[in-house]
């Protein structure tokens, strides 16, 4: 465990570099300013609501901010797991980590803990930042019902792009055409309104139906989880680097 904190304090050193923090920053500030559209119906006669009603609005376009901010989301994420290892490879610095008495599943493993670690804090944030641009005039409460789906989709947005990113990655060994790829096949179901893929598999998140979301998104969970799994076995038990 100490081994594994160590390598995610190295990877988070490597991320936060330029030109990463920098995109990191942009993802950011994309986020914060562009709140949900359809929170600016409701923002006018927010006076008039009952007090009860304020909670359950903030919590509901507390959501929105994650289930809309998917494409940015994966675009952040495949970027960076691709930007990293590319890095690695081309500097010598995965063939000097695995020199070390550390095992390779740690070095993966602190890579995706990473970068899953960046993305999401900065969505929460992001998410945060959103819902006080619209309700500043009120003491805004996120109930826990919509932090839990909100970083679910946080979670599983990450999980998937990083799966099909090392996926292609592993087949490519091109930083810049399997980020390509990837996005490609992350961002075309926002086109084909496919039921369960995003964004329509993440329409029932706003009505905080976590169980009815959890049946929306259970092919892209199992498939995320399956190639994570399949990439973490192959890459420990590879011989060589």
């Amino acid at each position: 465990m100490r081994k594994l904190m160590i390598l995610m304090k190295f990877e988070l050193e490597n991320l936060t570099r330029f030109p990463i923090l920098e995109l990191i920053l942009l993802f950011l500030a994309i986020a914060s300013f562009s709140p949900p559209v359809a929170a600016s119906a409701s923002f006018s006669t927010l006076g008039e609501e009952v007090y009860s009603r304020i909670s359950f609005i903030v919590s509901k376009y507390f959501i929105l901010s994650f289930s809309t901010s998917y494409v940015p989301t994966v675009i952040v994420t495949s970027s960076l797991i691709a930007a990293s290892l590319a890095f690695e490879i081309e500097t010598g610095q995965i063939e000097l980590l695995l020199l070390q008495p550390i095992r390779r599943g740690d070095v993966l493993l602190s890579k995706i803990l990473s970068i899953s670690f960046i993305v999401v804090s900065i969505q929460l944030l992001s998410a945060l930042l959103s819902s006080a641009t619209y309700y500043h005039k009120f003491v805004v409460y996120i109930s826990p019902a919509s932090l839990l789906i909100s970083l679910y989709l946080s979670l599983l947005s990450v999980m998937l792009s990083m799966s099909l990113t090392l996926a292609i990655f592993a087949v490519l060994k091109r930083s810049l055409l399997s980020t390509m790829v990837a996005l490609i096949a992350l961002i075309s179901p926002a086109f084909a309104n496919v039921k369960f893929l995003p964004p329509r598999a993440f329409l029932r998140a706003t009505d905080l139906d976590f169980l009815g979301l959890l049946g929306d998104t259970c092919v892209m969970l199992l498939m995320s989880f399956f190639l994570l799994v399949l990439e973490y076995y192959l890459y420990t038990r590879r011989v060589g680097t």
